[in-house]
Formats: structure tokens, sequence, C-alpha cells
């Protein structure tokens, strides 16, 4: 899925996708099984076909290890870059922040939360915040549509995407907190964990950089899609990020 996105925020629709696995020389064939599986199922679910790639057991290793390599192919006039945001363009994001990371939290967290007073069904809920991960589908509709730059955040979260944007294009992007949706889940999850979910992982969420005259028009097809879409900010000149947060 992340390798998918990253192919699908270029405006391109991902087909082709090449993986390496390295497995510890004392690898249980279930647990091959079950990995092979799962991303067999994901491919199917995206639509795309694993065309190649490398498989061994690799010595020194105490867990396995996965590279993927994702392909797609677009026309030139739809190619979109981090980097094209322009002066006047509104931020949009869809779905909500920390989407990958409330996940993360209630799968490798789950005993603090439970510490923290954190239900077990909030926790589960938490856990399939993974199925939610993918942008193909909301980037591959912003780029026939028409949007001036696009970025998935991951590392860094939502703070760390709009700065690659703004610092990329050589503008100033500023957006405000209140206007940043977030779930009632992750919201619970980082409070108890003193996290800030502007800084958590958020892989889910798309942030998209769209001229006035077409954010009417990206929300409501988003919307057909069942996917929300939100403004959160705008492009000015200058350089850097800008956020106004709730508390100040």
């Amino acid at each position: 899925n992340i390798a998918c996105n990253d192919i699908a925020v270029c405006g391109a629709k991902p087909k082709w996708l090449l993986s390496v696995f390295y497995f510890p020389e004392n690898c249980d064939e279930n647990l091959i099984n079950k990995i092979t599986e799962q991303v067999n199922r994901a491919a199917k679910e995206l639509e795309v076909m694993i065309v190649g790639g490398h498989s061994e057991f690799t010595p020194g290793l105490n867990r396995p290890l996965i590279t993927m390599t994702a392909l797609g192919i677009t026309k030139k006039r739809k190619y979109v870059t981090t980097s094209g945001c322009k002066k006047g363009d509104s931020i949009i994001i869809t779905k909500s922040i920390g989407i990958e990371g409330t996940s993360i939290l209630a799968t490798d967290f789950h005993e603090e939360l439970r510490e923290k007073g954190i239900s077990s069904e909030k926790i589960e809920e938490g856990r399939r915040f993974i199925r939610e991960i993918s942008v193909v589908k909301e980037a591959l509709i912003l780029a026939d549509i028409g949007v001036n730059a696009m970025h998935d955040p991951t590392e860094g979260g939502i703070l760390g995407g709009l700065a690659e944007m703004a610092y990329s294009s050589g503008k100033r992007i500023v957006v405000w907190e209140n206007k940043i949706p977030i779930s009632e889940i992750t919201r619970l999850f980082c409070k108890a964990l003193n996290i800030d979910p502007l800084r958590l992982i958020s892989s889910g969420a798309l942030l998209a950089s769209i001229s006035g005259d077409k954010v009417k028009k990206a929300i409501e097809e988003l919307g057909k899609k069942g996917i929300p879409a939100t403004v959160i900010g705008e492009v000015e000149d200058g350089e850097g990020l800008i956020v106004y947060r709730s508390n100040e």
C-alpha cells in the first residue's frame, strides 16, 4: 500500500510490483505463507500485478524484511510532484490524520494503552485503521481534476508532510490546527501516550495543493466515493510552514 501510494500521488495508477523478501534462516514456513498470502491479497485489492522480485534466507536476521518497488504510468500533463504548490492554492487533506500511526499504537503499544485506561474495544478499533492506509483512489481522482501538488504524509506526520511541500515548492503554507480532521480514537491514543497527533505517522491521509476554482469540485468528487476531504490551509508567497495551533 505504501509503495503504491507513492506512485499514485504522482498522478499515476500503480500497475506493477517487484517484491524482495529476506527471511531469517530459521523462519517458519507458516509465517512465510502468511506473509505472501497477505501480499497477494493486498495486490488484488489494489488491482496491481506482482511481476518479479527476489526471496532468500538471510544469515543474521532475527525477523523478516520486505522491500517493495511499485511502478505506474501516466501522461506527462497529469504528472504531479510534491513541489508544485502555487500562491493562492488551497491545501486539502483527505480522511483524517494519524491513520497508520493509530494502528501502530494499537498494535505495538496496546499494553501501554491498557495501562492508561483505554478499553480493549477502542484498541481493537484502532488496529482496524490499517485498512485505511491506501490513498490510491483519492490521488487518482485529484489527478484527473488537476492539482498542483500532492503528498502522502508518512514519517513526521502531517507537519512533516506540509513542511516538505512548502520547502520543495519554495512557498509558505499556512494551516489552522482546528481545521485539521482527527478521529476520536487517534485523539484518545495520543492524549493517553502524550503524543502530538500532528507529528504521528499519517499514511492514509492525502495532502493536496489545488487552485481555488477546483476545490469545490474536488471535495464533491471525493465525497461521491465516500472519501471526506477538508480545506485546512492555503499557500502564500514566502517560505516554510506556519501552523496556528488551537491553544495559541
